[in-house]
C-alpha cells in the first residue's frame, strides 16, 4: 500500500531511531544507482544482559554486499531503507517463504545494485521468547532455498563465490542437523548431515556424522557436536576475513 519512491519496515516488536530517515534518505537522493541502505542495529530485551550494538556486515574490496549476505545473513532489516524501483526489478518479496523473506529480498536486490552501510544504528531490535526466528529448523530451511535458489538463477554469481558457496550450504545443512539432534529427531539430523558432506567435507562434520550414527545418541555427544560446530564456524570466520 505504500506509495513513497523509499521504503522503510518496522517488526511489531521493534523501535525504530527518531533520525533514521534523517540519515539515510540523503544517500538515496544524492546516489541513484544505491538500492539500499543499512547500518548497525541496537539489540535489547529480556533474553539479554544488556543491550549491545550488532555491526552487520560490510563491503569491501575483497567481497560485495550480496556475497556477505549469501554469506552471513548479517543486516537487520528493520536498519534498511530499500529504493522502490529496486525491489520491483527483484520481483518484491518471495511470498513462499515463511522465514528469511526480508535478506532473501536484500540478496536479490543487491546481486543488481550499490548498497550503502552507514554508522550509525537506527533501529533497536527487541529479543524476547516470542520471536518468529526462535523456530531454528524452519528458519536455516528458508535460508538453504533462498541460497538455492539465488545460486539456480545466477550461475554467475556461484562462480564467483567458488568454494565459498559449498563451504555455506554445508554450514547451513549442518546448522539444520543441529536442530533436529536437538528435537531428538535423529533420521532427519543424519539425512541433513549427509547433505552438508555432500558439499563440503571436514574433520568436524565427520565427527559429528559418527556421533549421530553412534548407539544411545545423548545430550553429551550434542554439546560435544557443538563445540565442533564452534571450532568450524571459528575457522571460516577467519578464512572468509570477516
Amino acid at each position: 500500500m505504500a506509495r513513497g519512491a523509499y521504503l522503510a519496515f518496522l517488526d511489531s516488536d521493534d523501535v525504530l531511531l527518531p533520525d533514521k530517515l534523517d540519515l539515510q534518505v540523503p544517500v538515496l537522493d544524492a546516489q541513484d544507482d544505491v538500492g539500499f541502505v543499512y547500518g548497525p542495529i541496537v539489540v535489547f530485551g529480556p533474553e539479554l544482559a544488556a543491550e549491545h550494538l550488532d555491526t552487520p556486515i560490510r563491503p569491501t574490496a575483497e567481497r560485495s554486499v550480496a556475497e556477505g549476505l549469501f554469506l552471513t545473513t548479517r543486516v537487520g532489516f528493520g536498519s534498511v531503507l530499500l529504493r522502490r524501483a529496486a525491489v520491483e526489478q527483484a520481483g518484491g518479496f518471495d511470498e513462499t517463504l515463511r522465514y528469511n523473506e526480508d535478506t532473501d529480498l536484500l540478496l536479490r536486490v543487491a546481486l543488481n545494485w550499490k548498497a550503502v552501510c552507514i554508522e550509525a544504528p537506527t533501529v533497536r531490535q527487541r529479543w524476547h521468547s516470542g520471536r518468529k526466528s526462535r523456530d531454528e529448523v524452519a528458519l536455516q530451511r528458508a535460508v538453504l532455498r533462498s541460497m538455492q535458489q539465488v545460486l539456480d538463477a545466477r550461475p554467475e554469481f556461484r562462480v564467483q563465490l567458488g568454494a565459498r558457496a559449498e563451504a555455506r550450504l554445508a554450514e547451513v545443512h549442518w546448522a539444520i542437523s543441529r536442530a533436529l539432534a536437538e528435537r531428538n529427531e535423529i533420521a532427519a539430523a543424519r539425512a541433513e548431515a549427509a547433505a552438508a558432506w555432500r558439499h563440503r567435507h571436514s574433520f568436524a562434520l565427520a565427527a559429528w556424522r559418527t556421533i549421530l550414527t553412534g548407539p544411545g545418541f545423548a545430550p553429551a555427544a550434542l554439546r560435544a557436536g557443538r563445540l565442533l560446530a564452534r571450532g568450524l564456524g571459528f575457522l571460516q570466520v577467519r578464512l572468509r576475513g570477516v
